[in-house]
């Protein structure tokens, strides 16, 4: 956050937005000059670094700008007082002793008060005049400063921007499609008052506002701008929020909507908040089971923390997702766990709506306690195996196919194109591959031919094998390229159904040459 003076907005219509810095050349020269100006000044008082930095509000950006990007970087230094003896105990001696002496008038009197001060301190005159006012801000010394690159700078500075603008907010909802599990570990963490709904366009979280409420403001307002950097790491975020604006004594109510595809390059920046810096991975169980499923590759993808799902009053994130050809299975690893939690693991499943969950239980816990959960149990030691899952999932897949191929029966198949992949023609009747397969298996498509796992017009193949009667030399390389030409896909397998075949004369590809097939 930045200081609520070094806020730029503008507002329209009801609407506020931050004023964020482009990344253009200008804004990103500005922000690498204040950088160098950092580095440049380690080991140097901090009154001169920032003399300095005050030159540059006059270059024609706004001073809240300048200011905004040289308390950011103030942030990442470190300065300190350089000093032979304590300054406070230095002020105390010398005072005390300039007590005595009545009225210190003269350079000569201020030298005799330093000197006896010097001698009870038992340091040099120079040590302790250089000790005296160093702990004032501006004879601070700079002594460490951690530099980032412009464009984050920029990100930084219009992610402070935003968060100082929900400082003021009574209301914050956003969405996002992913980055669940630390937006949540974060709202816990951070003490927040939310709700959660399931929309048609996705999960929804309110978070109410620090003006919502009658106490701790300043500090809940922190908490709240907090969240942000969470949500704007995530992918597809949307964020609306009511904020108390006004002027002139005046206040009233502004509503702030931004979304990742008009800011998100602006304020994506990689927070350094403790509660989000984890693994990938919760446990070493979880990372081998994921490591193993996808190792199958069979065909449903693997998503870790997917979607929230809305239990009663709470959240659940489970901890896998796998999805195929519309279908969607959770998985939740239960681990070692304290028995309050796993209780409330239990809750949570209990309540969770239609969806297919398989769980999977530590044989070392009480697993009576999940015997009643809607869904597949899975009891493992040391760790989750990948059979059982891969069972239950491939009878839902079949049991899937078996429905789609029997509505295709009855319904009339319509396409248009002279090649068609398998993955085309499911897209146009909205199945599974497997399930136009066995469809084709067993239904002809007027006007087509099914070879294998694509489909050809009877007109387009005719066109083709009229081609390779026409080459007066029908080498191998010169027809699959006049198949190719003609918008031809697998080449061999087009061969094949025209009734050629290849005849090899050495190891020479481009020696060898098609003729029709002998009866």
């Amino acid at each position: 956050m930045l200081p609520i003076n070094l806020l730029v907005t503008r507002t329209r219509r009801g609407m506020v937005k931050p004023v964020y810095a482009p990344m253009d050349e200008a804004y990103l020269g500005v922000a690498e000059t204040l950088i160098e100006t950092f580095k440049r000044h380690v080991g140097a008082k901090k009154g001169g670094l920032i003399d300095e930095v005050d030159r540059y509000e006059g270059v024609g950006f706004d001073f809240r700008f300048i200011r905004g990007l040289a308390t950011i970087l103030e942030r990442r230094s470190v300065f300190e007082a350089k000093s032979v003896v304590d300054p406070v105990k230095a002020r105390s001696v010398v005072f005390e002793e300039a007590n005595r002496t009545c009225f210190v008038a003269s350079s000569t009197l201020r030298q005799q008060v330093l000197g006896k001060a010097a001698e009870t301190l038992e340091v040099s005159v120079e040590d302790l005049n250089s000790s005296l006012w160093s702990d004032l801000e501006e004879e601070l010394v700079l002594k460490d400063f951690n530099p980032l690159s412009p464009i984050d700078l920029l990100r930084y500075y219009n992610l402070c921007l935003t968060q100082t603008l929900l400082f003021r907010s009574t209301l914050l909802e956003f969405t996002v499609k992913s980055n669940w599990k630390r937006i949540f570990r974060g709202i816990k963490r951070l003490g927040l008052i939310y709700s959660a709904e399931k929309r048609p366009e996705g999960v929804y979280v309110t978070v109410d506002g620090p003006l919502s409420l009658f106490k701790l403001t300043d500090r809940y307002g922190t908490f709240v701008a907090k969240l942000l950097p969470a949500v704007v790491e995530g992918e597809g975020w949307k964020i609306r929020a009511s904020i108390v604006g006004g002027w002139r004594g005046e206040k009233r109510l502004l509503q702030l909507e931004l979304d990742e595809k008009e800011v998100g390059h602006l304020v994506k920046y990689v927070s350094q908040e403790p509660w989000q810096t984890e693994r990938v991975f919760d446990s070493s169980v979880e990372e081998r089971f994921a490591r193993g499923f996808q190792a199958l590759h069979s065909g449903w993808k693997l998503t870790r923390e997917p979607e929230p799902l809305i239990t009663g009053e709470n959240v659940m994130i489970p901890d896998f997702s796998f999805e195929k050809d519309g279908l969607k299975v959770y998985m939740e690893v239960v681990g070692f766990w304290t028995q309050e939690y796993l209780e409330r693991k239990t809750q949570k499943l209990k309540q969770l709506p239609e969806v297919d969950m398989i769980v999977a239980v530590d044989g070392k816990l009480a697993c009576s306690k999940l015997k009643h959960v809607k869904g597949d149990i899975i009891v493992y030691e040391g760790d989750v195996p990948l059979k059982p899952v891969v069972t239950h999932l491939k009878v839902l897949e079949e049991e899937n196919v078996a429905e789609q191929v029997n509505a295709l029966r009855g319904r009339k198949v319509e396409l248009r194109g002279d090649f068609l992949e398998m993955r085309e023609v499911a897209c146009m009747l909205g199945v599974s591959e497997e399930a136009v397969k066995r469809t084709l298996e067993n239904v002809k498509v007027d006007g087509y031919r099914f070879l294998g796992d694509i489909l050809v017009t009877e007109v387009k193949l005719k066109e083709i094998a009229l081609k390779i009667e026409e080459l007066t030399e029908q080498r191998l390389s010169k027809v699959l390229q006049t198949i190719e030409d003609m918008g031809g896909r697998k080449p061999y397998v087009v061969l094949e159904a025209l009734g050629y075949e290849v005849r090899w004369r050495g190891l020479d590809p481009e020696k060898a040459v098609v003729q029709k097939k002998t009866s």
